[in-house]
């Protein structure tokens, strides 16, 4: 029964955190980017970084969600930072972000260095917490889930777990994505421009 308990825990933040991530957003963007000028292992690099963070959100979220809940300040200033965010983030790819040289064979990759961003950029995603919080409410609401310890560290590990598969997903999507079309390699920096600038958009409906 408890090994059970523990399963089922895993699965749900997996589940839940591969839905989160299937839109584009800040980190899976910027983990095709990667894979597309850098290759998939540095891809990964940066995904491994990205995942670890989520899963402290996570489990932040649900430690603090009964206090955040109440502060509806917190969401919009959540959603404000967002658009600014994402707003900064077209400005940059539209004017001035120019496309990295291609990693060669034999090559060495700064793993310390793709980790560390992928933490960072994460770090920056505000919208997760939201996301966290609203799960957490209905699931403990419909009592499918038991959010104390141990299971709320087994919930977050699956959280982190689930970002990395879709992270993954992202970046063999992304080199497979230009192998065929190589002239979007030309204007990758503008799409990622203007998806950015759709999300602040979409960010700002919400409000």
């Amino acid at each position: 029964m408890l090994l059970l308990n523990y399963i089922s825990h895993i699965c749900a933040g997996i589940i839940l955190s591969f839905i989160g991530s299937l839109p584009f957003g800040l980190i899976n963007i910027t983990t095709s980017k990667i894979s597309i000028e850098k290759g998939i292992k540095a891809a990964i690099w940066f995904a491994l970084g990205a995942s670890f963070v989520e899963i402290i959100q996570a489990y932040l979220s649900i430690t603090f969600a009964s206090l955040l809940i109440k502060q509806q300040a917190v969401s919009q200033f959540f959603q404000w930072f967002s658009i600014c965010l994402f707003v900064g983030l077209s400005i940059y790819y539209f004017f001035f972000s120019k496309s990295e040289k291609t990693v060669h064979k034999g090559e060495q990759i700064k793993t310390g260095r793709l980790l560390l961003s992928g933490m960072m950029i994460s770090a920056l995603n505000f919208m997760v917490f939201p996301y966290w919080i609203f799960y957490y409410s209905y699931l403990k609401g419909q009592e499918l889930l038991s959010f104390i310890f141990p299971y709320t560290i087994i919930f977050s590990l699956g959280v982190g777990l689930g970002t990395f598969l879709l992270l993954f997903l992202y970046a063999s999507f992304g080199k497979k994505l230009i192998s065929k079309y190589a002239v979007a390699s030309k204007y990758i920096n503008k799409i990622i421009g203007m998806i950015f600038l759709i999300l602040a958009s979409i960010t700002f409906s919400q409000i």
